[in-house]
């Protein structure tokens, strides 16, 4: 899990993500009360995103799967204007 604790409150933000490999991953992005998560089949040519307005000081991102050793992930955290 990463965790910013820079993003003020009630920022609209744009979390992309995206992954390979052998698996899916499921992407959550968290802040104060609010929790919104997208799922990514890993062994196809695709990407996700999870739009979220921020509901405390930080925003955590986590990427969970059960394949961990047979996939990798990247995500970018941008401002929605």
């Amino acid at each position: 899990m990463n965790l910013d604790e820079t993003v003020g409150s009630g920022v609209a933000l744009r979390v992309e993500v995206a992954c390979v490999g052998e698996g899916t991953v499921t992407f959550t992005a968290v802040s104060g009360t609010v929790k919104k998560a997208e799922r990514v089949d890993c062994t196809r040519s695709m990407t996700g995103r999870v739009d979220i307005i921020t509901a405390g000081p930080s925003l955590a991102i986590q990427a969970d799967s059960p394949e961990a050793e047979k996939v990798g992930t990247a995500y970018v955290v941008r401002r929605v204007t």
